[in-house]
């Protein structure tokens, strides 16, 4: 999954939610990858967390550098899911990256038979190209205060039935229309 937006769109703050909803729940392996943030960014997941970062790489630091951090967590995650665990990999971002490695990155989601699993979320200005799940936030909600700030008709997974049931997506269809509707005017 990733998480797209602008500049000040949320992104960032997004994934920091995410990681304290699912911190210090037994059944997960939470990490988080902090990869092209600023230096004051990684000391900030470092003391205040909610989950300490397994590698940060500041934006000054090159592509392979970012490329290698990644990769090294996501190996990491990988043999979790073979052992039979559940790990969670949140990145903070994909921009640096080249568009192959990127969706390397989040081509490495998967569910094991028998197994555990691996679920990547990773923030993007843009989608990278292959995630099922793409949630696109808009700076100018932001901007107003609201935070989601949901851009539905750019937000969308593949078979939201499973998710939310078939009245759910349904429900979904009919808001992106509206959302559609209210930029046209």
């Amino acid at each position: 999954m990733t998480i797209t937006g602008g500049p000040l769109s949320g992104k960032s703050e997004a994934v920091r939610r995410i990681a304290g909803a699912l911190a210090g729940r037994d059944e997960l392996e939470v990490n988080v990858v902090l990869a092209g943030v600023r230096p004051e960014e990684a000391a900030d997941w470092t003391r205040e967390g909610p989950v300490e970062p397994v590698a940060a790489v500041h934006a000054g630091a090159g592509a392979d550098a970012h490329a290698q951090a990644i990769d090294r967590a996501v190996e990491t995650a990988k043999r979790i899911a073979v052992r039979g665990g559940h790990a969670v990999l949140l990145i903070d971002s994909l921009d640096g990256l080249a568009p192959p490695a990127a969706r390397r990155a989040i081509a490495a989601a998967r569910a094991i038979v028998d197994g555990g699993s691996l679920t990547v979320i990773a923030a993007s200005t843009l989608p990278v190209g292959g995630e099922t799940t793409t949630v696109a936030l808009d700076a100018a909600l932001t901007g107003a205060g609201r935070f989601p700030a949901l851009d539905l008709v750019r937000s969308g997974t593949l078979r939201p039935e499973r998710l939310v049931g078939d009245d759910g997506a349904q429900a979904i269809v009919q808001a992106r229309a509206e959302a559609l509707d209210q930029r046209g005017t």
